[in-house]
């Protein structure tokens, strides 16, 4: 399933996931730490780049990924993220 883009600000992931884009969230060079650290293979940075980028509605993420047995696969998680900036540079791209 594709990532859908609804509106200008929304980003639907193929996990069901409504992403309200706010550029200011990505105006944040300790994201941008964060990021290259976990490009670098440092996982254990994950969850502050995952707070950091959903905030609040970190629950609705995991609810949308969670597994038969009530858990939220880190995996997912990470193709989650990947789709989301996947999707945010293709939409810059266009403009």
């Amino acid at each position: 399933m594709a990532t859908k883009k609804t509106n200008p600000e929304t980003i639907t992931l193929s996990c069901g996931y409504e992403y309200h884009y706010n550029p200011a969230t990505f105006d944040d060079y300790e994201l941008l730490e964060d990021l290259a650290e976990m490009e670098s293979g440092n996982r254990a940075v994950l969850p502050r780049v995952v707070d950091k980028v959903f905030g609040a509605d970190k629950k609705t993420l995991f609810d949308s990924l969670r597994d038969d047995t009530g858990k939220v696969p880190t995996t997912k998680v990470i193709m989650a993220l990947g789709e989301l900036f996947s999707s945010l540079k293709n939409s810059q791209a266009k403009n």
